[in-house]
C-alpha cells in the first residue's frame, strides 16, 4: 500500500477505482449525509464556474473562431459542399 494526497491505495488496484475512493474520501468532507455542503466554498463552485463559462463563451463570440487562411486549409482538407453551406 502506498500513501498518496492522504490516502492508502494498493498498487495493484486500478487508477480509476484509486481516483473514485479519493472523491469518496473528498466527498464525506464537503457533503453531510443529507447531501448539504459543509464548506461554503464548495457551494460557491458552481456559480464561480458558470460566470466563467459564461465570461468565456462573450470572449468567443466577440472573436472570429479561425482565420482566412486556417478556414482554407480546413476546406482542403475537407470540402463543404454548397448544400452544407446552405443548411448551416
Amino acid at each position: 500500500m502506498t500513501a498518496h494526497r492522504g490516502l492508502c491505495h494498493d498498487e495493484d488496484s486500478p487508477p480509476d477505482s484509486r481516483r473514485v475512493k479519493r472523491n469518496r474520501e473528498q466527498a464525506w468532507r464537503a457533503f453531510d449525509p443529507d447531501g448539504h455542503t459543509l464548506d461554503p466554498k464548495v457551494e460557491d463552485q458552481p456559480g464561480i464556474l458558470g460566470r466563467e463559462v459564461v465570461r468565456a463563451a462573450g470572449q468567443f463570440a466577440q472573436h472570429e473562431m479561425t482565420t482566412p487562411e486556417a478556414e482554407n486549409a480546413e476546406a482542403a482538407q475537407q470540402p463543404i459542399s454548397e448544400q452544407e453551406i446552405a443548411a448551416v
